[in-house]
């Protein structure tokens, strides 16, 4: 479950079967063990974050690496693994940072880079 109040996105989640759970999502670069929950009661896992913005997915992650998806949230999305990322959309003018403007690509193209796209051979 997640929601939105005072600026401050809350995320709560049930999962009896690991000891550590982390959030992953478009807010951190999807790396799946930056951002730690804290476990609340036994199974119970929280975390409140200030977010940007706009609609941003994300995903649990357990300390064995499994991902899990969060039914509960407002919104689910198939992602490009064919799994479901959970969504939420923060109140405000969705904010796009410089480096998301800068590798926006048109919808023709593909956003696959190659080694020498970076190395100009």
């Amino acid at each position: 479950m997640v929601s939105y109040r005072d600026g401050k996105c809350t995320f709560k989640f049930r999962c009896d079967e690991t000891e550590r759970l982390y959030l992953a999502g478009d807010f951190n670069g999807w790396l799946p063990h930056s951002t730690p929950m804290a476990e609340i009661s036994p199974g119970i896992w929280r975390l409140k974050l200030k977010l940007a913005p706009g609609k941003q997915r994300f995903r649990y992650v357990t300390a064995n690496g499994e991902w899990l998806t969060d039914y509960a949230a407002p919104i689910i999305v198939l992602n490009p693994y064919q799994e479901w990322d959970s969504v939420i959309e923060v109140p405000g003018e969705p904010v796009i940072s410089e480096f998301q403007e800068l590798h926006k690509s048109p919808p023709s193209v593909s956003p696959i880079k190659h080694a020498h796209d970076y190395t100009g051979v």
